[in-house]
């Protein structure tokens, strides 16, 4: 990070790593490197991103998939800790707006009119790119119940996160990942295919 040290930002030791990874993984299953923006320390600008996702990403057609992976900080605006923020390499935390709100993250995908999408982000906070901004002080579980009693659930879209609207995320120097996206590869790699019998060993990792 840019601005490392300032109000309790940390430089991560496994961040750049975990999504180098994870488009290796992509690679791994097929996805060609013409379809796989990896954005990395300096080039994950907060202008960077929104250009990834409001201009490089519109080439995705209805019926694509689009998989959307972050590793890094995340951060309530002390003002007001409803809008939580990813944090980009040249964010100011002082000024939360100079991050990328988790909520207009989801917006951007939104606007592509892609149906099926993979959300996937190791930060503390992550929870809010699953509640929004106008659901106040909720976390996820009593979010999705209420998504299913309303039947409002987003057509073929699947988020998995490391932490709820309030929590924060570990990595750890034996897995050299985030512990989120350590068991993630893992899963990809194989190690969930049946996982304790939950499934059929077939070659085919499933969401469950």
């Amino acid at each position: 990070y840019k601005n490392s040290g300032q109000k309790g930002l940390t430089d991560l030791a496994f961040a750049s790593g975990d999504a180098q990874d994870f488009a290796k993984t992509l690679k791994k299953s097929g996805w060609s490197g013409g379809h796989i923006k990896l954005l990395t320390d300096q080039q994950a600008t907060k202008r960077n991103i929104e250009i990834a996702l409001e201009s490089w990403l519109t080439k995705a057609g209805p019926d694509d998939m689009i998989t959307l992976f972050w590793s890094g900080h995340g951060f309530p605006d002390p003002e007001d800790p409803e809008k939580v923020y990813f944090a980009c390499y040249d964010t100011d935390v002082s000024i939360p707006a100079t991050g990328y709100r988790m909520d207009r993250v989801r917006s951007a995908v939104e606007e592509l009119g892609v149906r099926n999408v993979i959300m996937l982000a190791d930060t503390c906070h992550a929870g809010k790119l699953i509640t929004r901004g106008d659901d106040k002080a909720i976390g996820i579980t009593p979010y999705v119940d209420s998504l299913v009693k309303k039947k409002n659930v987003p057509n073929v879209w699947i988020f998995m996160v490391a932490s709820d609207v309030d929590r924060k995320v570990i990595e750890e120097s034996s897995w050299s990942h985030g512990a989120f996206t350590h068991c993630l590869l893992k899963a990809f790699d194989g190690a969930a295919d049946g996982y304790q019998s939950a499934g059929v060993e077939d070659g085919i990792v499933t969401m469950g």
